[in-house]
């Protein structure tokens, strides 16, 4: 988060040198008490995986022979009604074959509590399309859980490590769930228009969020694709279905730029780091 920091901490631990010359650059914190140890809750994404794809898609009623696409999504129930439009009820204008199709939603409740999502979750349980729980981000509950899955402290990966690493494409709307997939190496492409904005805040649109300071980064563009239009969504998505290895070095690049090395081993960074300090 650029904006302005609450405390001066007596240390500061970052996820890598882009971060550590924002810090100094922005915040004028001193380079001697910054550490570069990585992003911990994404160490569990340099875990093994104990199923194999075939025995992750079948516990989730899937086709393993099948292509798979996710849709990650924001708190903009418009966004997802336009996916169901396109990628289920229109699903053979996306790929010439059958396809398994998931949705994940955006654990909060701006979204799941709104009368649009739950029409919605029942059309999709109609058709049959599986719906990954993302859990809740509610900042001012417990967020007990939350931590245990980000730090991995639950025996097992967690079911979006099974997404992220076993699906073919993912669809969203400039989220930051696409740094999650680039370490994952799993092709992204960002849905760059609104097919209805009528009565909406200007936050929730595409416009908004193509202005975003980290959504015009420019490894973060050159690792996914940006759909300007319907016709160039469906061509992209067909690009990537028929080749995983399309913009995998600049996915890699992204990643590296964003985190540091993804070696698995920033937990224990840090902790390296608060006890030589203490």
């Amino acid at each position: 988060n650029m904006g302005y920091r609450g405390f001066d901490p007596a240390c500061m631990a970052v996820w890598s040198k882009q971060m550590a010359d924002e810090a100094i650059r922005l915040h004028k914190f001193p380079s001697r008490r910054l550490e570069i140890t990585g992003p911990i809750q994404y160490d569990r994404f340099m875990m093994p995986l104990p199923k194999s794809r075939a025995e992750f898609l079948e516990s989730i009623v899937l086709d393993p022979s099948k292509k798979t696409i996710i849709f990650a999504g924001g708190v903009n129930v418009n966004h997802y009604f336009h996916i169901y439009q396109l990628f289920i009820e229109q699903k053979k204008r996306v790929w010439h074959e059958s396809f398994n199709f998931i949705m994940r939603p955006y654990p909060h409740p701006k979204l799941l509590l709104s009368p649009g999502w739950q029409v919605l979750e029942k059309l999709l349980i109609e058709a049959g399309i599986y719906i990954s729980d993302p859990g809740s981000i509610d900042a001012s509950g417990d967020r007990t859980e939350e931590f245990r899955q980000d730090l991995a402290f639950d025996e097992g990966p967690d079911e979006l490590s099974y997404l992220l690493r076993y699906s073919d494409v993912m669809v969203n709307y400039f989220s930051t769930i696409s740094l999650e997939a680039a370490i994952c190496d799993l092709p992204v492409i960002h849905a760059g228009y609104d097919t209805y904005t009528f009565g909406q805040r200007f936050s929730v649109t595409t416009g908004f969020l193509q202005r975003q300071t980290h959504n015009r980064r420019k490894l973060r563009l050159s690792a996914s694709k940006v759909a300007r239009s319907e016709a160039e969504l469906i061509k992209y998505v067909e690009n990537y279905l028929n080749d995983h290895s399309l913009d995998r070095d600049a996915r890699r690049e992204y990643a590296i730029s964003e985190c540091g090395e993804l070696d698995g081993q920033a937990g224990v960074r840090l902790v390296n780091m608060l006890t030589s300090r203490l």
